[in-house]
């Protein structure tokens, strides 16, 4: 809560890369300080997803997340990166809140 305005994080799904592939600037120890963001096979861990934003007489989304989709992130570059990017959660994260799509009146 903001004063009156409450904000909530909505996933809609999960992204994993290989964390030295996508962040060039980080080493082993940078990440082994932060196993808790990677899982057991060593990949990072993210969460893809909404924010919504409430102020009693509106609610808003900011983004979409990323939809019903699953897609493989070495296709998209050409190999330079490994990972995928799976989406699909957002009406299940709306209806945990006690919302539909239909009670958003507002996407930025």
């Amino acid at each position: 809560m903001i004063g009156e305005i409450r904000l909530t994080y909505l996933p809609d799904g999960i992204h994993h890369v290989r964390p030295l592939a996508q962040y060039g600037g980080s080493d082993d120890a940078f990440w082994a300080s932060r196993g808790h963001v990677l899982d057991d096979d060593g990949w990072l861990v993210m969460s893809i997803g909404s924010l919504l934003i409430q102020n009693g007489a509106s609610n808003t989304l900011v983004d979409l997340g990323f939809g019903p989709h699953a897609v493989d992130i070495t296709e998209l570059t050409n190999g330079e990166h490994e990972g995928d990017l799976i989406g699909g959660q957002l009406i299940e994260s709306l209806a945990a809140v006690g919302l539909t799509r239909d009670d958003i009146d507002a996407v930025l």
